[in-house]
């Protein structure tokens, strides 16, 4: 499956991310904060995100034009050449490699628009299927920290794991996505 990739537009793509930011299966896992449930703290929340933290918010979309799911870059640190990055996907479409074909397609894009060294993701240590896909693109963990978040009775892990350009653009990936 081709992904379509396109900014976030206020109004056209809020309800998707919304959904996605806000479901039961996704909102742990990428934000910390449960009280953007409600719409209008959310709808406020992201505005700001999106005017002061976020530097790309990226919506995919099947050939379809269903849509699949987002990724953002954060902390973005032109000067040191790094910056952060967060994806989500939609239930439908996890378990069948979507999940690794936005991060690509997200990383491909960072690289190719900034002068980036390194590409950073954080994935807390419950989220087993993100920790197989990330070390199965080429990230490697860098950093670990211990009982960083409390979840469902107990504290997690925060993993910090990082790909670099030139490991990225060797990969067999970018090859396969190419073609």
């Amino acid at each position: 499956m081709k992904l379509s990739m396109h900014n976030y537009v206020p109004g056209i793509d809020y309800g998707e991310v919304y959904r996605l930011f806000t479901a039961d299966t996704t909102n742990e896992m990428i934000i910390s904060k449960p009280d953007h449930n409600a719409m209008n703290i959310f709808q406020k929340w992201l505005d700001k995100k999106l005017e002061d933290e976020f530097n790309d918010f990226m919506i995919f979309r099947s050939e379809e034009d269903d849509f699949v799911g987002f990724a953002y870059s954060y902390d973005f640190q032109p000067l040191n050449g790094h910056c952060v990055f967060t994806l989500a996907v939609k239930d439908k479409y996890q378990k069948l490699g979507m999940g690794g074909m936005v991060s690509i397609e997200f990383l491909k894009y960072l690289f190719s628009h900034y002068n980036l060294r390194k590409v950073y993701i954080h994935i807390y240590g419950n989220n087993d299927m993100s920790i197989r896909c990330a070390e199965g693109f080429g990230f490697e963990l860098e950093g670990v920290l211990k009982e960083y978040k409390y979840s469902s009775g107990s504290y997690v892990d925060l993993k910090i794991y990082a790909i670099t350009r030139d490991k990225f653009l060797s990969s067999k990936f970018v090859e396969f996505l190419n073609r």
